[in-house]
This record gives C-alpha cells, structure tokens and sequence, in this order.
C-alpha cells in the first residue's frame, strides 16, 4: 500500500480529486469505508494471494488434462488460497469427477484453502441447443438435480473446504443464470436461490462457510447497481461478500478516481462483511505480464484503501485451456513476478 500511496498516480488522483471540489476525505467519510483510520492496510502477500483454478482444461487438440498434483505444489509457493469451478457435469460424468475430487484432496494436501464454485451450465443463457438449450432454474431441477449434485459435492469436501461459492457471475450477459420462469434471474429470485442452497450445503456441513455468487466486475456499472440491490438482504445468507474486479486500460488514477466512490459505497452497504476477491486481473487478456502484476498490486491497494482489505485476491487463470490460453500464469513471467514479490 506504501508503494501505491507514494506513486506518481495516487498524487495524480488527488490532484484531480481536489481540482474537482470533491475532497477525498469527505467522500471515504460519507461512505463509512473500510479504512476510517487513514492507517496503510496490510499489503498483497501469499496469506492473502491465490489463483483460479481449472479443474478440468480442454488442450489445443481438444483432449482434456486434469488436476494435476504439481500445479498445486507451485501454487502453494504464491499464496493460501484457490477458488475452482467443479461443475455438475463434470461431477456427474465419472471420468472428470475424479479430477474433481483431486482438486479438493490436492488443495487440503497443500493447505490451500479452496472455494468451490457451484454450477450448473444447463442453467446458463448459452446452453448449446444441440445440448438441450438452457431450462429453467424452477423447483423441479432444484429438487431432482441441484439438490443431489450439492449435497454429495460438499460430503466430498466437508472439512477439507474453505467456503462453497453458489453460481459464478450470475448476471454475466453472455451466459447469465436462468431463473425460475425461464428468464434471466433477478435478485430477488437468486436472494432466495442462495438461501435454500445455503440450507443444503449447512445441513452436510454445519461449519461450512457459504459465499455469493461473484459478480464480474464490481465497479462496472451493470455490475455495480446489480451489488446495490443485492445487499445487504444478501448478506443474511452468506458468510462474506464475494466479487471480482478487472482494470481496463487507461492510467490508473483515472481508474481509481472514476471508482473510488463505487468501492467506498459497496463497502457501507455490505455492513462489516468481510470481503472475498475471487477474480482479478487486466481486463486486457494481452497485456504484458508487467502490466498485469501492476495491476493486480494497484487494485488490490485500491480495494483495501478504499473500501475493505480483503480476505483473499485471486488471479485469474493459473493453469493453460484452449480457450483461455491469454490469460494463463502458470511458468509465465508474471508468476516469476509473483514469487520474487513475495521473497519466493
């Protein structure tokens, strides 16, 4: 955080902060932000640092590779934590089940603490037609289809799981959540979506953490607005608030000045929450591995100033898949980056 607040584009912010008549103090003030003291929050280190996780990653050729053991070995060296999609088809289909099991065995053998995502991609908006194209998320499919592939999922990973992630970017336009009716799910419907899922995975797991579904990037505005009408009737059935956040390009003081009051709001309206960072990254998937370490130290400074130092800040992707394959860390130079960072 020393770093950030010495830099030439924190000076840049308050420049124009100050130019414009807003006052920086006034705005944290309003807002009841996370750090009220003035004091640095704590800076990114591997107690805080980890990586999304591909459980199973489809190769150039279209064959598919599976959690491998070293990958969590190297992960381990970066940071403590990992969050992973283990999707219901892939539980439900023995062959990538297993690999599915090995993230979860694999992460309690490193002390990793995981978050699982819990999915279903026939109840996604791009379900392929030649698939079934995408079905409602009514009671039916909640009773005979959801209900079972949580309840064994979490009796897999009962005392060797962080936290259980319902849904991921529920509200993503290219592949929202489908509701009840058929449509795309509302708030309202997934507030109470979360809370019956939460009811399933509690009654596995007593001491099972619960987390919502992250939305894609929290300081976009569809985003944004999305997370204000969520909370904080959200919050009574999870265990923290959980979001991504992406920089686009541009000079940071200008990113984190259009922002600044987004982050600040979230963290009044999430009352004390603690906060999980599942997702970060440049938006650019190109951009040059320096540019995604400065990114990812910027944001996180931002966040934690701004609003709320959060529990974890995960990087997004770690291991290699065809479609993905730009944003890859694994023996890159921003994993090298990470390491020397952090004296590994």
């Amino acid at each position: 955080m020393k770093r950030f607040l010495r830099s030439e584009a924190f000076q840049a912010v308050l420049v124009t902060v100050v130019a414009a008549g807003i006052g920086l103090v006034l705005a944290l003030s309003l807002f009841g932000c996370g750090s009220k003291s003035g004091d640095a929050p704590e800076p990114l280190g591997p107690e805080r640092f980890g990586y999304h996780y591909l459980p199973v990653a489809v190769t150039d050729d279209f064959t598919l590779e599976y959690a491998d053991r070293g990958h969590f070995q190297r992960m381990k060296q970066a940071g403590d934590w990992v969050v992973s999609n283990l999707w219901k088809a892939w539980w439900d289909d023995p062959t990538t089940r297993r690999s599915l099991l090995d993230v979860i065995q694999f992460s309690h053998e490193y002390d990793l603490k995981l978050i699982v995502r819990l999915e279903d991609q026939s109840r996604y908006s791009n379900y392929p037609p030649e698939a079934g194209g995408p079905q409602p998320g009514d009671e039916a499919w909640f009773q005979a289809e959801w209900t079972p592939y949580v309840t064994e999922l979490v009796q897999a990973g009962r005392g060797k799981t962080f936290a259980y992630q319902v849904w991921n970017e529920a509200w993503e336009p290219s592949r929202y959540m489908i509701g009840p009716t058929g449509g795309p799910i509302t708030p309202a419907e997934y507030i109470q979506f979360l809370a019956r899922t939460g009811d399933v995975i509690r009654s596995v797991d007593p001491d099972a953490r619960v987390l919502n579904s992250a939305l894609t990037s929290i300081t976009e505005t569809y985003y944004f607005d999305i997370a204000k009408t969520l909370l904080p009737g959200m919050l009574a059935y999870t265990d923290g608030f959980n979001f991504h956040i992406y920089q686009r390009p541009g000079d940071f003081s200008g990113w984190f000045n259009r922002n600044i009051a987004r982050i600040a709001e979230i963290e009044h309206r999430s009352q004390g929450a603690p906060w999980y960072v599942t997702e970060a990254n440049h938006i650019v998937a190109a951009a040059s591995d320096a540019d995604k370490f400065r990114v990812l130290l910027e944001m996180y400074d931002a966040v934690s100033w701004a609003g709320r130092t959060p529990e974890c800040f995960l990087a997004f992707v770690y291991n290699d898949d065809a479609a993905l394959k730009p944003w890859r860390i694994e023996g890159t130079d921003l994993e090298r980056r990470i390491l020397e960072a952090w004296g590994r």
